[in-house]
């Protein structure tokens, strides 16, 4: 799977050179790093929610679940990651995988409050392998996007009865840098789930970026999307 991402990451930074020098690149395209060396320069982070990787240059967003990916160890070397300042994160789950004998570290963290910490990487005798510095920031603008719609003059998403809906919040901090999160960052309350609702209850625990939904029956309603410090509101309206 490294394998193919790392071929998926390659093509991708040739489609955006390419069309970077036609003064067309891609929306999806972004500054941040791919992965953040250490500060011993022995490992490297990076935030694995991303699909072509991202480095801690980006913060985490408050009040989620990020994992980040450490790579330079090998299978037997026992690493251990730890966090610096407990207030900020904690640790809550660390574990290896391994293909083809190249191994990383997955470090699943939970952010707590606002601020920064160091993640640091030790070996099985306690010895500092590497560390890299963690920022935590809270939310201040949730951006909206619901697949295959657009809004209408008086903001409101205009659906079918049985139509399957995905809903993806795209979030910022205060200085308008993208925040990253795997899980739970973000929580979906909807008004009135007659109307619009979860298309899978089960979705409703570990949900990422990106809600399902469906249009239940006729009639407006709105969704609330939410992370620590910031709100956003998605108006629908079902039409049979």
């Amino acid at each position: 799977m490294r394998n193919l991402l790392t071929s998926l990451a390659a093509v991708a930074s040739t489609l955006v050179i390419t069309l970077a020098g036609t003064g067309c690149a891609p929306a999806w395209s972004e500054t941040t790093t791919s992965n953040t060396p250490g500060e011993k320069g022995a490992l490297t982070f990076e935030y694995d929610s991303c699909v072509f990787g991202c480095g801690l240059d980006r913060p985490a967003l408050q009040g989620s679940a990020v994992t980040l990916e450490v790579q330079g160890g090998t299978a037997n070397a026992g690493l251990v990651a730890r966090l610096s300042n407990p207030a900020v994160g904690t640790i809550a789950n660390q574990y290896y995988s391994c293909d083809e004998g190249t191994c990383s570290l997955f470090v699943d963290i939970e952010t707590k409050q606002a601020g920064e910490t160091r993640v640091e990487v030790a070996d099985k005798t306690g010895a500092l392998v590497d560390g890299v510095a963690l920022r935590v920031h809270a939310a201040a603008r949730i951006d909206v996007d619901v697949h295959g719609h657009e809004a209408a003059a008086d903001g409101v998403f205009s659906v079918k009865q049985g139509e399957k809906l995905e809903v993806e919040s795209t979030v910022f901090d205060a200085d308008g840098a993208k925040l990253a999160f795997s899980h739970h960052g973000v929580a979906q309350v909807y008004a009135d789930k007659g109307i619009v609702g979860p298309d899978d209850e089960l979705e409703l625990f570990g949900r990422s970026d990106v809600e399902k939904a469906v249009a239940n029956r006729a009639g407006e309603t709105t969704l609330a999307l939410r992370a620590v410090g910031a709100e956003s509101i998605v108006r629908f309206r079902v039409t049979k």
